[in-house]
């Protein structure tokens, strides 16, 4: 299950971002944005850079998912996301946002081209600072396993196929795949055996 935290400035928003999430069986909605996976975040279109922006999140967010077409308010509160980020667009299904969230509870990076291309390039109020964070994020995201990636690795490590695994953290087996594929990814590994050599050779494994 992926933990998925709101914040938004006002009730509307918030409902907004709740109905995006809607009834997902693989998705949870916490409270406590310090117990979730992913907060997904946006603020009233047109007032700019919102008071709420200006607030500490509470604690360290391993994912952030902003949800907004001007991405210049926002540029300061990507430095909260600790494994990565996603930006998208105002308009976007809800199935986009779905994905976008199994994303980057994975490990990864997702959003819209035109918004991550506006971030990357340097364009917009304290561009050269996020920029730099926003490189920092990618490559902390391909080095380092989330803490569920960790999960599913110790898993592989004792034999289990991805519907057991899927079965043992009550997520979908095609969430699991999408980790599965991450660490992969980040070990330099092209198969479940490479995987848990490099996992026992990082230290990633409990024997």
């Amino acid at each position: 299950m992926i933990r998925v935290g709101i914040r938004g400035d006002s009730a509307m928003i918030r409902a907004g971002l709740r109905a995006l999430v809607g009834d997902d069986p693989d998705l949870e909605i916490v409270e406590d944005y310090e117990d979730c996976d992913v907060l997904l975040l946006s603020g009233t279109p047109g007032l700019g850079s919102s008071p709420f922006l200006e607030l500490p999140l509470p604690g360290p967010v391993p994912s952030l998912l902003v949800i907004a077409d001007d991405i210049d308010p926002y540029r300061s509160v990507l430095e909260a996301a600790q494994s990565g980020f996603g930006l998208l667009p105002a308009n976007t299904a809800e199935e986009e946002v779905r994905a976008a969230i199994r994303a980057l509870a994975a490990g990864l990076l997702a959003g819209s081209p035109q918004l991550m291309r506006g971030l990357f390039s340097g364009a917009g109020r304290g561009a050269g600072r996020v920029a730099g964070v926003s490189q920092d994020l990618q490559e902390l995201s391909r080095r380092e396993l989330s803490p569920r990636e960790a999960e599913v690795l110790q898993l592989l490590s004792l034999g289990l196929a991805n519907k057991e695994i899927a079965v043992r953290l009550e997520i979908s087996e095609h969430t699991v795949k999408y980790h599965v594929s991450s660490i992969f990814t980040k070990l330099e590994a092209t198969n479940r055996v490479e995987a848990i050599r490099e996992g026992i050779r990082r230290g990633l494994l409990e024997l």
